[in-house]
């Protein structure tokens, strides 16, 4: 039994042209324009937009993804995940951020360009897999013996254990260094990107749980048997069996991929899955618990109102949840085309994120979507529901 998921593309720019920064340079409108809110009128990071974590100086170089046309390129088009950084793909045209990308390069120190080690996995415009044995994530996690990285071409890697599937973290920046590679093997990866997103502290917990409809029982944890791994454009993923007693409970195919908005970027996990066992629900609860204190929203949408302004709920629902964190404000989505007829979310009040889903001989597909964003109004949440609504 397979399941099939139709994954986005998107798209990724080219090379670009030397261009020098200069006084008179109508470039230079469009950085005072769009960038000097946060970075400063001469990029020292120093703007007039109270951010609780200052901007970066372009003064002193030492860009996210490096120092170089194609890197800074990637960063205006795609925005950074877990920053309030957003995309321009939409507000500047791709001649724009070409322009814009060398002015900011020319604010910096001269002679920071490194070409990368021939060890390091550069990812361009398709997404890369690298396995292998992973350090431990954070400092009191554990090594991976069994790891998996997927690298996007936005530069948002994900981080996998997969001996019993679960995400560990994601990553924003450059994506691996395969030490591996080098002397006699048995080395581990090397994860280059920032650690953005740490689930369970590096060590969490089991993602999948199977419940008894009608029955009071506590539900039950379920293994993650890794199948199958893939990439698909700028998008990737794994397959695994769900395993209850070494029987299966169900089949699922995860698919990551980049989200950019004109308010904000993030990531996206899509799950297609499919649970066949009578009178057993599944629930999905990989993400960590939103503290109360920490939760500055919590409500549900309409899909069908998203796209055509109607109010009925036959199309299926979004599940927000919005909290501020030192980057901005962070908003989680779960919606489905799919809900309320094959399955729901898990009630977000209690600062859950998760969904469950009926038994059914059909896929059911979720997305969790999560972005960072520098505010939390009616116009963000309007962009926001636009994205979602695609």
């Amino acid at each position: 039994m397979q399941s099939h998921l139709l994954l986005p593309a998107l798209f990724f720019s080219s090379l670009l042209p030397p261009l020098a920064a200069q006084e008179d340079d109508p470039t230079k409108d469009l950085f005072l324009i769009h960038c000097a809110a946060c970075h400063g009128e001469n990029g020292d990071g120093k703007g007039t937009t109270e951010l609780e974590r200052p901007a970066r100086s372009f003064l002193e170089g030492g860009f996210s993804y490096g120092n170089t046309p194609e890197a800074v390129l990637r960063t205006l088009s795609f925005g950074i995940p877990g920053t309030p950084m957003p995309a321009f793909d939409v507000a500047l045209t791709k001649d724009q951020r070409k322009a814009l990308a060398q002015y900011v390069i020319s604010l910096g120190p001269p002679g920071t360009i490194v070409d990368p080690a021939q060890t390091e996995l550069v990812v361009k415009e398709e997404t890369l897999l690298a396995r292998g044995l992973l350090p431990p994530i954070f400092l009191s996690a554990d090594k991976q013996p069994r790891g998996l990285l997927i690298g996007l071409p936005s530069g948002t890697t994900f981080e996998y254990r997969t001996d019993d599937v679960r995400l560990l973290g994601v990553r924003s920046g450059r994506f691996v260094d395969r030490m591996d590679w080098t002397g006699r093997g048995g080395a581990a990866l090397k994860p280059l990107g920032r650690v953005i997103e740490l689930f369970g502290a590096g060590k969490p917990k089991t993602s999948w749980y199977l419940a008894t409809i009608g029955k009071k029982l506590p539900p039950k944890e379920l293994g993650a048997s890794m199948r199958t791994s893939f990439t698909r454009g700028t998008s990737g993923g794994l397959g695994y069996e769900l395993i209850d007693d070494g029987s299966s409970a169900g089949l699922v195919m995860e698919t990551v991929s980049h989200v950019r908005t004109p308010v904000g970027s993030g990531w996206r996990r899509s799950f297609t899955v499919r649970s066949e066992i009578p009178d057993k629900v599944l629930r999905f609860d990989g993400l960590d618990l939103i503290l109360p204190e920490d939760l500055l929203a919590a409500f549900e949408g309409d899909l069908r109102k998203a796209t055509d302004g109607h109010s009925d709920r036959l199309y299926g629902t979004q599940h927000w949840l919005v909290r501020k964190n030192p980057s901005g404000f962070q908003v989680t989505v779960v919606h489905s085309l799919d809900f309320p007829n094959q399955g729901g979310a898990v009630p977000g009040p209690k600062g859950d994120v998760g969904f469950w889903i009926y038994p059914t001989f059909k896929n059911v597909t979720v997305n969790i979507t999560r972005l960072t964003c520098l505010t939390w109004d009616d116009a963000t949440r309007t962009a926001i529901a636009k994205e979602l609504s695609k």
